[in-house]
């Protein structure tokens, strides 16, 4: 509902084991229901946070994202961080810069509805095939134009890597611990991070793999990330090769060019 209303809300999710109900036990397991989970074609934006101070910050910046995107937001942690005590610095985010956009009513506005203003109409039921594709397509285009503005992924030392551990969350700790182990020993061994699960970034990734021989996907599931990150991958390179064959006019207007590609940093169902 809050994807189809496009109602800017804020989850916070501590992820635990499965399945049935099991235990908030150290476990990287609901990835799939997080960023893919729901009915229909739903789009959302999800942060992995890696510690406690990314739940502060990322919570902070979820909320800011919410209202500026109108998607509904999810910060990611897991039964390693429930468990686990650790610092963190409190703060302020206005005194460090970081915008907080004001919250606006969806109803009840000043002036009279259809006259002075646009009526509020939040849908979330559509019966016509057509109605629906209209409204999805319409968010569809949102979401894509919004993602490139919310991917973030975080890399260490993957540039010239032979070998790139890919991870998210408290496990991308390990990760990185592993990887500077190995660049110890000889190996040029890198780690990347993706903080945003949905958008993924794709692109950011494929880029930081092309002189890799090896990328290793580390996780506390069964192929959930490596299952998120294949699937980007290949919605990626289909529009990569998409806009690559679409004719461009040339500068004069006459005859047309191969546009150049750029991979779209978008996720699963998007």
């Amino acid at each position: 509902m809050a994807e189809m209303m496009r109602i800017p809300a804020v989850w916070i999710i501590q992820q635990r084991g499965g399945p049935s109900t099991a235990t908030v036990i150290y476990s990287q397991q609901e990835v799939r229901l997080t960023c893919l989970g729901g009915n229909g074609e739903g789009h959302r934006i999800v942060y992995s946070s890696s510690s406690h101070q990314d739940l502060f910050d990322y919570t902070i910046k979820a909320f800011a994202t919410a209202w500026r995107t109108r998607f509904p937001t999810f910060v990611l942690g897991d039964g390693y961080q429930g468990k686990m005590l650790e610092a963190l610095t409190l703060y302020n985010p206005e005194d460090r810069g970081v915008p907080l956009p004001g919250p606006e009513p969806f109803m009840g506005k000043p002036g009279t509805p259809g006259v002075d203003r646009p009526p509020a109409h939040l849908r979330n039921t559509f019966s016509i095939e057509d109605e629906l594709y209209e409204a999805l397509t319409r968010n569809i285009r949102d979401y894509e134009d919004v993602a490139p503005s919310v991917v973030e992924p975080e890399q260490d030392a993957c540039e010239h890597a032979e070998v790139i551990l890919v991870a998210h969350g408290i496990v991308s700790r390990a990760a990185r611990e592993v990887a500077g182990t190995l660049r110890a020993r000889g190996v040029r061994a890198g780690c990347f991070r993706p903080i945003t699960l949905r958008p993924f970034p794709a692109a950011a990734l494929a880029d930081a793999a092309k002189g890799a021989g090896w990328l290793l996907v580390v996780e506390s599931a069964y192929g959930q990330l490596a299952a998120l990150e294949r699937g980007a991958e290949i919605i990626r390179r289909q529009r990569e090769s998409a806009q690559a064959s679409r004719p461009v006019p040339t500068q004069e207007g006459a005859g047309a060019g191969t546009g150049a590609a750029v991979g779209s940093e978008e996720s699963p169902g998007g």
